[in-house]
């Protein structure tokens, strides 16, 4: 080959990279770690990030790349970098930069250690994509728990549970005791048959009538009572939030009181009194509506705070919580925990030969049949990181963790997935690691994630497309 042909062919190959990188949902870089150092790359997704072209991008990446970072977060970037710098541990944090045009982002920067040619030159090569809108979500679960706590605390039972069975009788009887009635009544629907027939029109249009500028209408009206026909008067109150915006227009219901037995003048202060139960009843109302708002509200927020946005099942920090809880629970009733961590073999060359939009669907894929193959309750999958899984299966031993593992290995070659490329199969495989132990307190879950991460090493060193287990776990 030719000195020509041979830097056309690197010409391409390089021209596929970026290419490749620039479809990314991020901003890859390569840049020494010298802070005044010219970077080496940094790709154009640069431009939606943070405004800036990069061929407007500073020399001296690190340093430039600082200037970018909010002013209370840099010492904990910098952390972060020297870590990675001194012991070669992948670099991996969250922080918050000021675009070019003044709007602070969340960021996560994610990033690996590595040589060049010369070996001597250290280059940080990562990926910076942004996460506001998971943080946002993130803080507005934490607000609207902090509020459903509050509503909780602070109001009575009526309120915060809305209108339980009952409620109706406690006002009648309130009521009763207060004014000595021989009777009163509470109709929460169909009041026609308490009003005379010949003053349902001129009724039915004061009802009609409620609205913003007038939520609470008072009418006397005759009705059929227990002798005959009486006159009775009506406190009917509009349920409105606190904006202004009407969260039921049509009346939900009439507080009506009549005496039986001889007629009676309703006072100024009695009619006060029922207007004051309208209201509270209204009260009532419109915080059952808003608690349920809040309910509905903080249990989307955690759906979304804890599913993995490309494959819906559950996410890393799902996993990490219920790791925590699931080793602490079974840790006291000394019963046995089994955790599987995998992931697809050769998935890079996966995508180098079917492009990323086809890598997305092989994992979305492998995550429809992992939920279809993990059933049990307690049991859950999860979306590790990249094209890595984990399942976490409480109450099981070895051989049921084996068992499972076996079976997501068959479910994956079954799904026929093809994978020309791979060095092993035609088609899409999975290696996976398996360790089980009964928790205690000489380890802790991330021994456990570790140790199955070696069994998963072990399974790609024995030749990949297996599964290897592991029933002891020694603390590192």
């Amino acid at each position: 080959m030719s000195g020509k042909q041979a830097k056309e062919e690197l010409s391409e190959v390089e021209q596929k990279y970026r290419t490749l990188v620039e479809q990314i949902p991020g901003v890859v870089y390569i840049s020494p770690i010298n802070t005044t150092a010219k970077v080496a790359y940094i790709s154009p997704q640069l431009q939606q990030l943070l405004g800036i072209a990069p061929e407007d991008w500073n020399p001296g990446f690190l340093n430039s790349w600082s200037d970018y970072t909010h002013p209370d977060d840099r010492d904990r970037l910098w952390q972060a970098v020297n870590t990675t710098i001194a012991t070669g541990e992948p670099l991996s944090v969250e922080y918050r930069m000021i675009r070019r045009d003044g709007k602070t982002i969340w960021v996560r920067n994610q990033a690996n250690l590595v040589l060049c040619a010369d070996g001597q030159t250290q280059l940080l090569q990562g990926l910076v994509f942004d996460i506001s809108e998971l943080k946002q979500a993130e803080a507005v679960l934490q607000e609207s728990e902090a509020r459903s706590r509050a509503i909780l605390e602070d109001q009575t039972e009526l309120i915060a549970r809305g209108l339980p069975d009952g409620t109706f009788t406690f006002i009648n009887e309130a009521f009763c005791r207060f004014l000595g009635l021989k009777r009163e009544e509470v109709i929460a629907q169909n009041y026609e048959p308490v009003v005379f027939e010949e003053d349902r029109e001129y009724v039915f249009s004061l009802v009609n009538s409620i609205s913003l500028e007038n939520p609470v209408i008072s009418i006397e009206n005759r009705a059929i009572a227990c002798e005959g026909v009486r006159w009775t008067q009506w406190i009917v109150r509009g349920i409105f939030d606190d904006e202004g915006t009407i969260v039921e227009l049509q009346l939900w219901g009439l507080l009506i009181v009549h005496q039986c037995g001889a007629p009676r003048y309703w006072q100024a202060f009695e009619v006060n009194l029922l207007q004051q139960l309208a209201s509270q009843v209204a009260i009532a109302i419109h915080q059952s509506v808003l608690y349920q708002q809040v309910q509905a509200t903080n249990k989307e927020l955690h759906r979304l705070a804890t599913l993995d946005g490309l494959t819906q099942i559950a996410n890393r920090r799902r996993f990490d919580q219920y790791l925590e809880a699931e080793w602490q629970r079974l840790k006291r009733e000394q019963l046995s925990l089994s955790l599987i961590l995998f992931d697809v073999d050769f998935f890079k060359l996966y995508n180098d030969t079917y492009g990323h939009l086809a890598g997305d669907d092989c994992l979305r894929q492998l995550a429809s049949a992992l939920k279809n193959i993990v059933k049990r309750p307690a049991d859950l999958v999860a979306r590790y990181g990249g094209e890595e899984f984990a399942v976490i299966l409480p109450n099981t031993e070895i051989q049921g963790g084996s068992y499972v593992a076996q079976t997501i290995r068959q479910i994956v070659r079954d799904l026929a997935i093809p994978h020309t490329q791979s060095r092993v199969c035609d088609r899409v495989t999975v290696s996976l690691g398996v360790v089980s132990i009964v928790p205690n307190c000489e380890i802790s879950p991330p021994d456990l994630i570790n140790a199955a991460d070696k069994a998963l090493y072990l399974a790609k060193q024995q030749g990949r497309d297996r599964v290897h287990a592991v029933c002891v776990v020694i603390p590192f």
